[in-house]
């Protein structure tokens, strides 16, 4: 989930990293998606190109792990 935080929000904002792991996590609830967060970011056509194959760098990578994990904690 982090590394499509990362990717589809630009590195820009925390804001637009939790709103980027919420789409992710209410998909895994839908019965209409599968039902991790792995599968759901690895979609085809879902999330950016390379989103699991580009390498995270700079701050935006330890700001996309610490937004995960706060979506991941409920927020």
């Amino acid at each position: 989930m982090a590394r499509a935080m990362y990717f589809e929000s630009n590195r820009s904002s925390r804001d637009g990293m939790i709103a980027i792991g919420s789409i992710v996590m209410n998909r895994v609830r839908s019965d209409d998606f599968p039902n991790t967060g792995r599968a759901v970011v690895r979609q085809k056509n879902q999330f950016a190109p390379g989103v699991m194959s580009r390498s995270l760098d700079g701050q935006g990578q330890a700001l996309a792990k610490v937004s995960a994990l706060a979506v991941l904690a409920g927020e």
